[in-house]
């Protein structure tokens, strides 16, 4: 017979004996506040929206996340081999990724909009006849106002893009008015408070992201089933929006 000292233990401590199931999921590593960004500049604290739902989700349950902030065309690579990272966060439906990954339900909806230096001097144009700029693996289709020959994707990294800005070789970066806001109210990347001026595209439409899960990975259709009940649940109760207003603030 079990010694009733024991059987009371496993009874509230049931992860005594069943440990979770690690589960990866990455973000960018040039960091996409406020979906996610490093809390302390030694980069050892992931923080940020998605990952605090993720936590939501997952706590409790027979899997333990864990978070890593990747290149985003690694973290998109891996997610879809599904071996080492099973989730990428605040992904952005494509044609070519409805190949590659299941979505979540939104969780996130962004403005498209524009970053510009604040310049005395007016420039001799609008944002559709001067150049525009943005980052290596990002999606621009929400920007389907512009042609995609016309924007600059050469550079790898926030650094970068914000240099051509300030050194005159892109006159505005493509950036969701949420993210750009993020970025300079942290001051990262170059990101200065009171340098550039945020503006959002007229006409543009609201673009949901979505937690992206790799068709390959192990239990994919469970992942998803436990992210969609969670995160109407979440919603229901107003935690989302309680979640993200933490990392607009």
């Amino acid at each position: 017979m079990m010694p009733r000292a024991i059987f009371i233990v496993l009874l509230l401590y049931p992860a005594v004996c069943f440990a979770a199931k690690p589960l990866r999921a990455c973000g960018g590593q040039s960091e996409w506040p406020p979906s996610s960004y490093y809390a302390d500049r030694q980069k050892r604290t992931i923080t940020g929206y998605s990952a605090d739902v993720l936590h939501k989700i997952f706590d409790n349950t027979a899997y333990q996340i864990e978070i890593q902030l990747l290149p985003w065309p690694r973290c998109l690579a891996e997610v879809q081999n599904g071996e080492n990272y099973q989730i990428a966060m605040a992904v952005s439906r494509t044609p070519e990724r409805e190949t590659k990954f299941i979505f979540s339900t939104p969780y996130l909806f962004l403005t498209p909009g524009s970053v510009s230096l604040n310049s005395q001097h007016p420039r001799q144009g609008n944002i559709s006849t001067l150049s525009k700029c943005g980052i290596n693996g990002f999606n621009y289709n929400p920007y389907d106002m512009f042609n995609s020959k016309d924007i600059d994707t050469t550079a790898n990294n926030y650094e970068s893009v914000i240099k051509k800005l300030i050194t005159g070789r892109c006159d505005y970066l493509l950036e969701y008015t949420e993210v750009a806001q993020s970025l300079i109210r942290l001051e990262e990347y170059g990101f200065t408070k009171g340098t550039f001026k945020i503006e959002k595209i007229l006409g543009a439409k609201l673009v949901p992201a979505h937690f992206a899960i790799g068709e390959n990975a192990p239990d994919s259709k469970k992942i998803l089933a436990m992210v969609n009940e969670k995160l109407i649940q979440l919603e229901k109760k107003g935690k989302l929006k309680s979640l993200i207003n933490k990392h607009m603030q």
